[in-house]
């Protein structure tokens, strides 16, 4: 099994989460969508349209289920042909633009679902769906901000 690489921002976390409290500090530190599939390599044409590219897989012998990790950049997901869970799953990446998203993957072959389209709620979003139903939803948020600065909260739109 190949090890994992240290992402780049891994060292700016640690150096931020050093500083809190062993209670400040948190449970999570982020979370990799995994995505049921009935073949990785078929699936990867869509996933390079939207800007992905094969970090590394695993496979425990030449008949085995694959479990391939995607990145882009610090984004990462997983996609595996193991039945852990049922092919359907829906995931949004969070994009400055959600145009370019779409024009490359157009260019790919790719054609979206839906949008791009301003939503009443203030996002520009356009969906894309892989060949084992997953949709991925490309949004550009209106309502939303990563704000990484401390601890957050739940609140509901228009609070």
């Amino acid at each position: 099994m190949q090890a994992l690489a240290r992402r780049p921002g891994d060292r700016a976390l640690n150096q931020r989460e050093s500083a809190l409290s062993a209670s400040e500090r948190p449970l999570v530190e982020r979370a990799i969508p995994t995505l049921r599939v009935a073949s990785a390599q078929a699936a990867l044409p869509t996933y390079a349209a939207l800007g992905f590219s094969t970090a590394w897989e695993h496979q425990m012998g030449p008949d085995a289920p694959r479990l391939v990790c995607l990145r882009q950049h610090d984004v990462e997901v997983f996609l595996t042909e193991h039945p852990v869970t049922e092919p359907g799953a829906v995931v949004y990446f969070i994009t400055r633009d959600v145009d370019a998203v779409v024009r490359a993957a157009r260019v790919a072959g790719v054609m979206p679902t839906f949008g791009p389209e301003d939503r009443p709620w203030g996002n520009r979003e356009a969906y894309f769906q892989d060949r084992d139903g997953n949709t991925h939803g490309s949004v550009r948020s209106g309502r939303c901000s990563v704000d990484n600065s401390g601890p957050r909260r739940l609140t509901r739109l228009g609070d």
